[in-house]
């Protein structure tokens, strides 16, 4: 639907490494899954050959007795580049709304220029899998090193974000630096080539790459849920490969803030999971974990802990169609054997293939009861989705089907009022929306040409007194807040409901060049819960009415990937 963001070739947190033969989506095709393949099996660490013990003197050879030598030291494979990597140029000519003026639309939109599209210009079924919008200009400076000895395979990279790239200012951010020791145990338990490895990876400062769930929209795990903390948030991970199943155990820290004694103190989180191919065409996978997220900041449980703990089950089914994972994921590696395969556009092999994934995950966690002075209760969250993908010849068909109630779109606030569950005279509704997407490629000209339609109905908490916590414009009627995502939350007027939202959005890409693409999107929507404030003087008090709803947008790229 929008430039993908998924250039780079990298190795899953949860599955190991791709295989150097499996296709890569293209970048930005219009209905691509945002995703790049791994499949569970890997190689075998490539063994170097054994030295030949040096030749015994004959006695002739010397008078002087000569001691044996040991064996010549087994030459290590040191591979790695630094340089900058997973570079994205996006030039963009926008209109998020022809229709809207400033100030009927929040966010506001400022009319044709050239930059990268507000949040307006991200439909909700773009980018299902990835957290970037597929418009921004950014880089990576990744330092990685290499080196394979006998059974040890050690890595690691220093991994920084350059992005929100300003004519001042630049934004520097950790995007997964890394430490990872692998040690085959095929020495040890040499019954087959099957893969059989035992590594550990480490996260120095950010181990946000290391999550729990499987669809980036539904994930959780990261470093959100100590948003508390002004620190690093790092992390490790065990992991046991074979080729058909994987176990890892991992755990992450963070300091914050005590309410209770106004002292930093530590807190962890654990996260375990695993997964299996129980046939060629079925795998099932599972992952949960624990964190502590500090004290409650509530008065009357500010002794009490945050506790969020939870689990996510996902079962694909898939032919001729490889399972993937969000590139968000993954490990940068800045190998030359690695990087000649990232840029690789589609393949289409003819005939036909398919892939079905759904998954669920159910979370909890320890709020204040507001029933009860003093007392916690455990506040409940669920998601789940069913993401299909189609491919015959040169043609893509794909299917997102999305639910999360607010349990879960809130659960790193957490909640709201903030740290504790909700009242019982609040009505809560969760969202739900399904997209069905084609898109096409036409051999030999490097064009691709498809559509995407979608219908939103988008999460809503009710209050029939008083306004929405934390909203200051709000009277003493019943108000309703729809809650897109957490920290987009708008207010409807007083006594209105909030209503399906429709989308539609046409997509045109031409590869012209080597990393190099001219991208058209042409959008549609029609949203009839955007508010906006307004006052009749400069004396009067704001009040809230709708503003436009119909959304006609336009984004025009040029794009560089390398």
């Amino acid at each position: 639907p929008s430039p993908s963001t998924q250039p780079v070739q990298t190795s899953e947190p949860n599955q190991p490494a791709s295989q150097p033969n499996q296709p890569v989506a293209q970048p930005g095709d219009a209905t691509a899954p945002t995703s790049v393949t791994t499949p569970l099996a890997h190689k075998p660490v490539e063994q170097l050959p054994e030295e030949k013990a040096p030749r015994k003197p004959a006695a002739a050879d010397s008078a002087v007795a000569i001691q044996p030598t040991e064996p010549a030291s087994e030459p290590a494979k040191v591979s790695g580049e630094q340089s900058f990597f997973d570079t994205r140029l996006n030039f963009t000519l926008t209109n998020e709304n022809v229709f809207a003026k400033p100030g009927e639309t929040i966010p506001s939109v400022p009319g044709w220029r050239f930059g990268v599209p507000n949040s307006l210009g991200t439909l909700f079924f773009d980018n299902y899998d990835t957290r970037f919008s597929g418009y921004e200009t950014l880089s990576h400076a990744v330092l990685y090193k290499s080196v394979e000895k006998g059974p040890w395979n050690v890595e690691g990279a220093l991994n920084i974000r350059i992005n929100d790239l300003g004519q001042n200012t630049i934004r520097l951010s950790d995007a997964g630096s890394y430490l990872r020791v692998a040690y085959s145990l095929n020495e040890i338990y040499p019954l087959s080539d099957e893969r059989h490895e035992l590594s550990v990876t480490a996260f120095p400062t950010s181990s946000d790459r290391f999550r729990l769930g499987y669809s980036y929209r539904l994930s959780w795990g990261g470093s959100d849920e100590y948003r508390r903390s002004n620190k690093a948030v790092p992390g490790i991970k065990i992991q046991y490969d074979r080729d058909k199943f994987y176990l890892f155990a991992g755990a992450k820290s963070a300091v914050v803030l005590n309410p209770k004694t106004a002292e930093e103190e530590a807190v962890l989180g654990f996260l375990g999971g695993g997964g299996v191919d129980v046939t060629e065409m079925v795998r099932v996978e599972a992952n949960g974990g624990y964190f502590d997220r500090g004290n409650n900041e509530l008065q009357d449980v500010i002794a009490e802990k945050v506790r969020l703990f939870g689990a996510s089950l996902q079962v694909a089914i898939h032919k001729d169609e490889p399972i993937g994972s969000s590139i968000d994921y993954k490990l940068y590696r800045n190998d030359p054997e690695r990087v000649g395969r990232l840029f690789r556009r589609a393949k289409y092999p003819g005939g036909l293939s398919w892939l079905v994934k759904a998954e669920i995950t159910r979370l909890g966690q320890t709020l204040k009861d507001p029933e009860v002075s003093g007392g916690t209760t455990i506040q409940t969250g669920t998601a789940a989705d069913i993401n299909a993908r189609v491919k015959y010849d040169r043609t893509r068909f794909r299917l997102d089907v999305s639910y999360r109630d607010l349990g879960f779109i809130l659960h790193s606030t957490p909640s709201l009022p903030t740290f504790s569950e909700f009242p019982k005279e609040y009505t809560k509704a969760p969202n739900f929306f399904a997209a069905v997407g084609v898109d096409h490629n036409f051999i030999g000209t490097g064009l691709t040409i498809g559509g995407i339609v979608g219908i939103d109905k988008p999460a809503t908490l009710e209050t029939p007194t008083g306004g929405i916590p934390g909203d200051t414009v709000g009277g003493n009627n019943r108000s309703v807040a729809v809650i897109r995502n957490e920290g987009d939350i708008t207010v409807l007027p007083q006594g209105e409901d909030a209503v399906v939202l429709f989308a539609a959005k046409g997509t045109a890409r031409i590869d012209f060049a080597e990393y190099f693409a001219a991208l058209v999107d042409v959008y549609f929507a029609l949203d009839q819960n955007q508010t906006r404030l307004v006052r009749e003087t400069e004396n009067d008090l704001f009040r809230r009415e709708f503003g436009e709803d119909r959304q006609l947008g336009f984004n025009l790229t040029l794009q560089a990937k390398f």
